[in-house]
């Protein structure tokens, strides 16, 4: 008699469970659906509207730039790794917006490596034909002092030293030429 009582109890138990986890699925994909198509975000961001960060990153070759050594020009800094979908998917845009500007004395690009291995984005800048300076983050300083949260994240910063603008998602040539004309 015992097992009779037992077993409607279990078959509710069962399905409050499969219910509770059908109920968090939705509410996940409604979640992170909603923000798919959300649009870059031109400001906010740890960062923007104060002094870029006093920090120094490490290029391929081996040359040490401090951001704070580049007041004077208008710099685009994008955070990114080999490994990172949207990463791949905005390197279209961000190699033509670079040749756009490769000849503009005061224009600086640097990409900067979050959490990839130097290995790995040897292979990348050689397959991609090292579009822009690339330099590493070692220590996650840049990171950190950026405020980043992911990858990739795009930062515009004028030639005052300013952080004027931010793209913290995956970048359009339009999302480019509004933030880079924040600059001005």
């Amino acid at each position: 008699m015992a097992d009779s009582a037992s077993s409607p109890r279990r078959l509710i138990l069962r399905l409050s469970i499969f219910g509770v986890v059908v109920f968090a699925v939705i509410v996940s994909v409604m979640f992170f659906s909603s923000r798919v198509n959300t649009p870059p975000t031109y400001t906010g961001g740890k960062v923007v509207g104060k002094l870029v960060p006093d920090v120094t990153v490490t290029t391929m070759a081996g040359e040490k730039i401090s951001l704070r050594s580049l007041i004077g020009k208008r710099v685009i800094v994008n955070f990114f790794n080999s490994w990172c979908m949207p990463c791949q998917e905005e390197m279209p845009a961000l190699q033509e917006f670079a040749r756009k500007h490769q000849d503009d004395p005061s224009f600086v690009f640097i990409g900067i490596v979050r959490v990839d291995s130097e290995k790995a984005i040897r292979a990348w800048a050689k397959s991609n034909n090292e579009p822009f300076v690339i330099a590493f983050d070692k220590d996650e300083a840049a990171s950190i002092a950026f405020g980043t949260t992911g990858q990739p994240e795009t930062y515009a910063i004028n030639a005052n030293g300013r952080v004027v603008a931010s793209v913290r998602a995956r970048v359009s040539t339009q999302s480019l030429d509004e933030i880079w004309d924040a600059t001005e």
